[in-house]
């Protein structure tokens, strides 16, 4: 750098913090590279230790959506620790296109209500939380954030807001909205 330079910072905006036990349930649903404050959120759950002796029974519930099989990042992690915790953590995917439709396990297609009724808490289950994170595309179809505020948050740009709840302020709507979910009941980054 040379005097007189200019040097942009952004600072660190927390947006949800993790406790152990403060739901019962836990559903994430992500796109792509949405899947990063997911990560954050399981290891903290599953492989954090807690002080003073708390035991986390938190469940969490995963919905991956992705392209194709070969686009799912991180994907043995995931398995892996499902595989680990059988009792807290539930691992499900859905992509657009399956390379190979006979030997692809799992859903295809966009984020449907029986994907979200079977593998999210249900919307009377006490002391839960939907956590959404990924491309406007999901973020408008599972919960109907108009495009235009996404738009406006981002400036277009495939970068999150720095206001916090930005993308919380607005009325709970689409597969979420019609499945009887409330804007209390979700959460998207």
């Amino acid at each position: 750098m040379h005097v007189g330079d200019k040097l942009l910072f952004r600072s660190v905006v927390f947006k949800l913090q993790y406790r152990p036990n403060r739901w019962n349930h836990v559903g994430m649903i992500a796109g792509g590279t949405g899947f990063t404050p997911m990560l954050q959120i399981i290891r903290h759950s599953l492989l954090e230790p807690w002080e003073n002796g708390v035991v986390d029974r938190t469940k969490l519930s995963f919905l991956f959506c992705n392209r194709t099989e070969r686009h799912i990042l991180l994907k043995g992690l995931f398995d892996d620790l499902a595989a680990k915790y059988p009792d807290r953590f539930k691992m499900h995917y859905t992509i657009d296109n399956a390379i190979d439709p006979d030997t692809w396990p799992h859903s295809v297609g966009f984020v449907t209500e029986e994907m979200i009724r079977t593998t999210m808490p249900a919307p009377e289950e006490e002391k839960k939380i939907i956590l959404l994170c990924g491309p406007d595309q999901l973020l408008s179809h599972v919960a109907g954030t108009p495009m235009g505020t996404m738009n406006t948050m981002s400036g277009g740009l495939n970068i999150q807001p720095m206001a916090p709840d930005l993308n919380n302020l607005v009325a709970l709507g689409g597969v979420l909205g019609k499945l009887g979910y409330s804007n209390d009941d979700v959460y998207r980054f």
